[in-house]
């Protein structure tokens, strides 16, 4: 579907006009140099995670393009942070109005 639409022309006639031997040269094509949606996804991944590692400020949180694409498969990550409770964030904003109490 995807070559479909980069050439151009409806699926049906696509099939119709592209043999095995045609196919598989566009398809090295493409894992050489992607093309299309995905493609752009990618490079705007690039760019964003690129701004984001300027920013931060522990290496250890290094984003990765994929980071910043919406239906990317990840590995799951080996030490997730634990959810936060009710109680947790609580107890945050007590300590913090505390401290602005004390003016800090």
């Amino acid at each position: 579907m995807t070559l479909s639409l980069s050439l151009g022309i409806p699926l049906r006639e696509c099939l119709q006009r592209i043999d095995s031997q045609e196919y598989a040269v566009y398809r090295a094509m493409y894992e050489i140099d992607p093309w299309g949606s995905r493609r752009a996804d990618w490079q705007a991944g690039v760019i964003a995670a690129v701004i984001a590692n300027q920013h931060a400020t522990d290496e250890s949180l290094a984003a990765r393009p994929d980071d910043f694409m919406l239906d990317v498969e990840r590995e799951p990550d080996e030490n997730p942070e634990p959810e936060q409770t009710d109680e947790d964030i609580e107890q945050f904003f007590r300590i913090r109005a505390r401290q602005m109490q004390q003016g800090r």
